[in-house]
C-alpha cells in the first residue's frame, strides 16, 4: 500500500523513519561537543530551542505513523544540520 502525497509504502516510511531517528542523535551529540548546555542556554537559546525539539522529535519518530509528521521531522533536522557550521563560525 502506497501512502499518498509521500509515495512511501509502510516499508519505507519506517526505514526512514530509522534513519532519521540516527540523524537526529547524531546531530545531537554534534551539538553537545560543539558547545556546552550552560553556553546553549545563555550564548545560543535559538539553538538550546532547537536542540530540545530534535529530542522531542527523536521521540516522535519512535511512535508516529503519520508520513507528513515524519516529513515535518526531517525537514526541522535538516535545518538544525545546516546551523551547525554557523554555529562553529559564531564560536570563533
Amino acid at each position: 500500500m502506497e501512502l499518498k502525497f509521500t509515495g512511501y509504502d509502510r516499508w519505507d516510511l519506517s526505514v526512514r523513519k530509522e534513519v532519521l531517528y540516527e540523524f537526529a542523535w547524531s546531530l545531537q551529540s554534534a551539538i553537545e561537543r560543539a558547545c556546552s548546555e550552560q553556553e546553549r542556554e545563555t550564548k545560543y537559546p535559538f539553538l538550546n530551542a532547537l536542540y530540545e525539539r530534535s529530542i522531542k522529535d527523536a521521540g516522535r519518530l519512535l511512535v508516529t505513523d503519520d508520513p507528513i509528521e515524519v516529513l515535518n521531522i526531517e525537514g526541522r533536522l535538516d535545518h538544525l544540520q545546516t546551523m551547525l557550521p554557523l554555529l562553529k563560525d559564531l564560536k570563533r
